[in-house]
């Protein structure tokens, strides 16, 4: 399974492990990936990773990390980094995607992280029947919603120069997993 797509789900789910990331060991086993739309993955990683839960409180993520230099935040105070990500909007963040897509694995497209590997089938996230899959197949509880980031409001929009942007980028996730290139805008 894709270790970024869903996991705070599989984690929760009694009948999974987790287990390292050993070729060997990936190479006997029965792999199941789950992929996702690529404008929605980002959407959500936007939400969550840079709109959600910043405080002084808690330490940095490494998705969060990678924005400082680009946005010259690199000797900034802490106070001035949660106050610049937060007021990150989703236009800039697009437009930082090809300084920061290869630096964290939520951003890196998903074909690459499946480069070498085999699936016995490919889940779509999106996908009703997908979903139904796992949870009658592989007896997973697909209802267990725990990283939900619908309820964070940020203002998203796209236009056809940020969708430009993530098509290059994601073009052979669009491709090998039969995505549709955007074509309307808010």
């Amino acid at each position: 399974m894709n270790f970024k797509v869903m996991y705070t789900t599989m984690k929760r789910q009694a009948n999974l492990k987790k287990v390292l990331w050993i070729r060997p060991l990936l190479s006997s086993n029965d792999k199941y990936f789950i992929v996702r739309n690529p404008y929605d993955r980002l959407e959500s990683f936007y939400r969550d990773k840079l709109g959600k839960d910043l405080s002084l409180k808690r330490n940095w993520l490494s998705s969060q990390k990678i924005y400082f230099e680009p946005l010259g935040l690199t000797k900034a105070s802490d106070e001035m980094k949660i106050q610049v990500i937060r007021d990150m909007t989703f236009e800039q963040f697009i437009r930082l995607l090809p300084l920061t897509y290869m630096k964290n694995r939520h951003l890196h497209p998903q074909y690459k992280i499946f480069t070498g590997l085999r699936a016995k089938r490919i889940l779509k996230m999106e996908s009703p029947a997908d979903m139904r899959y796992l949870n009658e197949k592989l007896h997973l509880d697909m209802d267990i919603r725990a990283n939900s980031t619908h309820q964070v409001d940020k203002n998203i929009h796209w236009d056809k120069d940020l969708a430009d942007i993530v098509n290059r980028i994601y073009e052979k996730d669009f491709e090998l997993y039969a995505y549709p290139f955007m074509e309307t805008f808010d």
